[in-house]
C-alpha cells in the first residue's frame, strides 16, 4: 500500500488512534486483528457564544488529545505491553456536521467540487470569519492566514506548531472545503477565483495520501514522542474504511444524533443528480476511491424526543422495547423533519409530522413509526446512491434490513470510525500490505440481518412514507432560503496564524466556568478548589469518619476509600458516643454556590461509584447555613440503585430512584439549577439522559456546599465496609449562569 517500512512482527505491532469528535476525543491502541485494547476519552467544552452558534477551544481540543494519549498508554502499559510497540498513530476527526441549504444555478462548481454551493463547506465559515472577525481579518491582509479543518490543526500542534510547521491535510477532509478539485486532488484556481480568495494572503494545508509514513510528521511531545503519525480519514471515510467498504457497492450508515450514508462508487467521482455529495472515500497508494454520502438530520434525536418532550420512556434504551408492544405502526407515519428534511429531498420548511393516528394508537405505534422514519430515509438515500453509481447495493453496514431489501451487517466491534483511522495508519507502516490481509479485521461476532418482509409490502409502506413526504411541505413558510450560521464544529474551520494559534474568543460566552474539567488533573489545581473533609469540621455525625489520608490523586482522578478499621476512639456527637468501624474520605468544593434571580448552575462529572451494600457514596449539594436546602445530585445507597433528590424538609422530600446499571464503569452525572422564581429548577441527568425534574423551594438566594464523599449508610455507629472500597470522580465541571 505505497510507501513503507519494514514489515513488521505481528506480536508486535500495535496501531494508535486519534478519534476527534464533536463533542469529546478518544484515543485508542489496536491490535493486528483491529481489536481495541485499551482506550481513553475525555468530553470537552461546548461554547455557544450567540444563538444558533457552536464553537470550540482548539487549544482545549489539543489538550484533551494529549491527555488521551497519555491515559490509554498507561493502561496499555499496565497491561504488560510495551509503548515501544505502538507502531504509528492515525487521526480520525469531525468535518461538516450539518447541510443547511442546496442552492441550484451552481453545477459547473459541483462538477469541480463535488459539493453544492451550500453553508455546508467550510468555505462558508472562512468567507464569514474575513469578512467579520477583526483578528482573521488582520491575519489574512498581513498574509499570514492558514486555513485548514480539525485535520489540519491536530497535525501542525502534534508536531510542534511552528518549529516544523508540518500544515498538510487528506483528500477526504480537503474535499470538503470547496477548494479542491475532486477530479485532480489538488486546490482548483476557479474555485480559488470563484470566491474571491487572494492566495497570497491565505495558506492552505498541502494535499497528502490519506495513508502515509512521513508527510504527516511525527509526535512531538509526550509518551509516544516520535511516532509517526501515519494515516488521516475525515470521520465518515474513516468509518467506511473501518468496515471495509473497499468496492463499489459497499455502503456504511453512521447512527448517532442524525446518520451519515457513505457509498463507494469505485475510482472514478460520480457528480449527484439526485441530492447527494460526492466526495473522496480515501486515497491509500495515490488511486483515490470516492463515495456519495446522504445525511439524515434526525435519527437517535427523535428517540430522545420521545423521551424528553413526551416522556415516552424513561432512556433511549428502552425505546426497542416499547415498539416491540405492536406489532406494526398501527396505520402511523412520523416524518421527523424537526429543521426540514435532508438527502435527498432537501426540503427546508417541511416540518415533524405524524399522520394515520386513530382512537386505536398507542405509544408503541408512535415508538415504531419513529424508528420507521430512519429507516425510510435511509432507503431514499440509498436509492439515490443506485440510481447515480449505476452500481446495484450490495450490503450495508450496521442495521436496518426489511425496508432496503438487502442483508445488514452490524458487528460486534463498534469503534469502526476510530479502527478505520488505524488501518490508514498501519498501511503506511506495513502493519498491513494489502486489502486481503484485512479479511479477517473485525470479523468475530457479526450480525446479519436479512428482509423478512415481502417486497410488495415493502412498496407499499415506502409509498405511504412518501405521500407523508410531500404532505409534510410548506409548514414553516417564513424559513430564511439562505442560512449562515455558525454551525457546529466548523467554527473551527480551523484558521491558524502561522506563527501561532488563535484560541476561541469566550468572552461572550453565557456560562462561566467557576470549577475546570482539570481540577483533580495535579495536588496544585486541586488545592485551588477543594478542601479535604466536610465543610462543618467536627460537628458532624460522620465527620469522625473522615480521614484525609483516604482522599487521592491519580491519572486526574480523584479516589476516596473507606477502609474498615479497629481500634478506634468512639466519636461524639449530640452527647451520644458514635463507634468507628471505617475511616474514608470526603472533599468540599472551597466555592459557595448561590443560584440568583433568573440564574443558575450546571454541576457534571463522571463517576465510578460502588453499590456495595451499606455504602453510601454521594455527589451533592447542601445548605452553609441551616438545613435544607439540599440537592442530591446522585447517591448511591448499596442497593443497586442510585438516588436523585431534591429537601424542602426532612418530611417533604422529591426523590426518584433508577437502577444503577454497569456499577464498575464510568457513568456521566449532571445536574442543572436554574432560578425560577424565588424556587430552583433541578433537572437531574445520568449518561446525558433526563432521568427527573425537581424543585427546591426557596432556593435561591441560599448558599450552598458542594460535596463529595463515601460514607457508610447509618446516620451513626455503621458497621462499615468488610473490604476496602473505592469512589472515583473525573472531568467535574461546575458553570455559573448567574447574571
Amino acid at each position: 500500500m505505497g510507501e513503507s517500512s519494514t514489515p513488521l512482527a505481528a506480536q508486535d505491532s500495535f496501531i494508535g488512534s486519534i478519534d476527534q469528535g464533536t463533542t469529546s476525543t478518544r484515543f485508542l491502541i489496536f491490535n493486528k486483528d483491529g481489536e481495541p485494547i485499551t482506550s481513553h476519552q475525555i468530553e470537552f467544552k461546548q461554547i455557544y457564544p450567540h444563538p444558533g452558534w457552536h464553537e470550540h477551544d482548539p487549544l482545549e481540543i489539543i489538550s484533551s488529545i494529549e491527555e488521551c494519549i497519555e491515559g490509554a498508554v498507561k493502561s496499555f502499559e499496565q497491561q504488560g505491553h510495551s509503548s515501544k510497540a505502538i507502531k504509528a498513530v492515525g487521526i480520525t476527526n469531525q468535518r461538516e456536521t450539518t447541510v443547511l441549504k442546496s442552492r441550484l444555478g451552481a453545477d459547473k462548481l459541483q462538477n469541480l467540487c463535488g459539493l453544492p454551493l451550500s453553508t455546508y463547506p467550510s468555505v462558508g465559515k472562512l468567507l464569514w470569519l474575513i469578512e467579520n472577525e477583526p483578528k482573521v481579518v488582520e491575519a489574512y491582509e498581513n498574509g499570514r492566514l492558514a486555513f485548514g479543518t480539525i485535520d489540519a490543526w491536530v497535525v501542525y500542534k502534534l508536531n510542534g506548531g511552528p518549529k516544523k510547521n508540518v500544515h498538510v491535510t487528506d483528500p477526504t477532509n480537503a474535499s470538503r472545503s470547496m477548494f479542491m478539485n475532486i477530479h485532480t486532488l489538488k486546490y482548483d484556481e476557479q474555485l480559488l477565483d470563484f470566491f474571491r480568495f487572494d492566495m497570497k494572503k491565505l495558506h492552505l494545508p498541502r494535499i497528502v495520501r490519506s495513508s502515509h509514513p512521513t508527510e504527516y510528521g511525527t509526535l512531538s511531545t509526550g509518551i509516544l514522542s516520535g511516532v509517526p503519525i501515519a494515516g488521516c480519514l475525515g470521520d465518515q471515510s474513516a468509518a467506511l474504511v473501518g468496515q471495509k467498504g473497499f468496492s463499489p457497492g459497499r455502503a456504511k450508515n453512521t447512527y448517532g444524533t442524525g446518520c451519515f450514508l457513505l457509498y463507494n462508487v469505485g475510482d472514478k467521482p460520480v457528480i449527484s443528480s439526485h441530492g447527494l455529495l460526492s466526495t473522496v472515500a480515501y486515497d491509500f497508494d495515490g488511486t483515490p476511491q470516492y463515495a456519495l454520502e446522504g445525511s439524515i438530520a434526525v435519527a437517535g434525536s427523535s428517540i430522545k424526543f420521545l423521551q424528553n418532550n413526551f416522556g415516552f420512556i424513561g432512556s433511549s434504551s428502552q425505546i426497542s422495547q416499547l415498539a416491540e408492544t405492536v406489532p406494526d405502526n398501527g396505520g402511523c407515519t412520523f416524518v421527523t423533519a424537526f429543521s426540514g428534511l435532508f438527502a435527498p429531498y432537501w426540503i427546508d420548511d417541511a416540518r415533524g409530522t405524524i399522520f394515520g393516528i386513530t382512537a386505536y394508537t398507542q405509544k408503541g405505534h408512535i415508538a415504531r413509526a419513529t424508528l420507521e422514519a430512519t429507516c425510510f430515509q435511509t432507503k431514499a438515500i440509498l436509492d439515490s446512491m443506485q440510481k447515480d453509481s449505476g452500481h446495484a447495493l450490495a450490503e450495508l453496514a450496521v442495521d436496518g434490513a426489511d425496508l432496503i431489501g438487502i442483508p445488514v451487517e452490524r458487528p460486534r466491534m463498534l469503534e469502526t470510525t476510530a479502527l478505520g483511522a488505524a488501518i490508514a495508519a498501519g498501511f503506511a507502516v506495513s502493519v498491513w500490505e494489502n486489502f486481503e490481509q484485512l479479511k479477517n479485521v473485525n470479523t468475530a461476532g457479526i450480525t446479519t440481518f436479512m428482509p423478512k418482509i415481502a417486497p410488495k409490502e415493502r412498496e407499499q409502506r415506502l409509498a405511504k412514507w412518501q405521500k407523508a413526504v410531500e404532505m409534510c411541505k410548506g409548514w414553516a413558510e417564513g424559513l430564511s432560503k439562505v442560512i449562515i450560521a455558525m454551525h457546529s464544529s466548523l467554527i473551527l474551520s480551523l484558521l491558524l496564524a502561522l506563527s501561532s494559534a488563535t484560541t476561541t474568543d469566550d468572552s461572550n460566552t453565557t456560562a462561566k466556568t467557576i470549577i475546570p474539567k482539570d481540577c483533580f488533573s495535579s495536588q496544585s489545581k486541586f488545592d485551588t478548589y477543594f478542601d479535604y473533609l466536610y465543610p462543618w469540621g467536627s460537628d458532624h455525625n460522620g465527620a469522625a469518619r473522615m480521614d484525609k489520608a483516604h482522599v487521592s490523586l491519580s491519572d486526574s482522578h480523584l479516589t476516596l476509600t473507606a477502609e474498615p478499621v479497629k481500634g478506634q476512639p468512639d466519636a461524639s456527637h449530640g452527647g451520644k458516643a458514635i463507634p468507628i468501624h471505617y475511616l474514608s474520605g470526603a472533599v468540599h468544593a472551597k466555592e459557595h454556590f448561590t443560584v440568583a434571580s433568573k440564574g443558575g448552575f450546571d454541576f457534571s462529572g463522571e463517576f465510578q461509584a460502588t453499590t456495595t451494600k451499606g455504602t453510601w457514596p454521594a455527589f451533592w449539594l447542601t445548605a452553609v447555613k441551616g438545613w435544607p436546602p439540599e440537592i442530591d445530585m446522585a447517591e448511591w445507597k448499596g442497593s443497586g440503585k442510585i438516588s436523585f433528590n431534591t429537601f424542602d424538609t426532612s418530611d417533604k422530600v422529591a426523590a426518584k430512584d433508577v437502577t444503577y446499571e454497569n456499577p464498575g464503569e464510568w457513568h456521566k452525572i449532571r445536574a442543572e439549577l436554574r432560578a425560577d422564581g424565588s424556587d430552583v429548577k433541578v433537572k437531574f441527568y445520568l449518561n446525558d439522559d433526563l432521568v427527573t425534574t425537581q424543585t427546591g423551594k426557596g432556593y435561591v438566594g441560599q448558599a450552598l456546599y458542594l460535596i463529595i464523599n463515601l460514607q457508610m449508610e447509618g446516620s451513626s455507629g455503621s458497621p462499615g465496609p468488610t473490604k476496602d472500597t473505592t469512589y472515583s470522580a473525573r472531568n467535574l465541571e461546575i458553570l455559573s449562569y448567574n447574571p
